[in-house]
């Protein structure tokens, strides 16, 4: 087995509840580093709507705030066996 030097990019799908809403974002495309042979470093940015929600945009000042909300994940995995 071998452990990547370099990072790789894939793409991810998340399904986020929010608000007792879902929505699904698609082909979110993530940088990950393995970290060992048992776990990986991911990155990525998934710019969520607050419409997507149902949720309307507040104002602050009578400036409306942006619909974009983006989110950074930034986690690492484990990967564990079930031996």
């Amino acid at each position: 087995e071998t452990v990547l030097s370099k990072p790789s990019t894939a793409v991810l799908t998340f399904n986020i509840e929010f608000a007792g809403k879902k929505a699904a974002y698609k082909d979110i495309p993530m940088v990950m580093q393995a970290q060992d042979l048992n776990s990986a470093h991911i990155k990525c940015t998934i710019t969520i709507k607050l419409s997507d929600f149902e949720i309307k945009s507040p104002s602050l000042l009578t400036m409306a705030i942006k619909d974009d909300i983006p989110v950074t994940v930034d986690a690492f995995l484990k990967i564990s066996s079930n031996k």
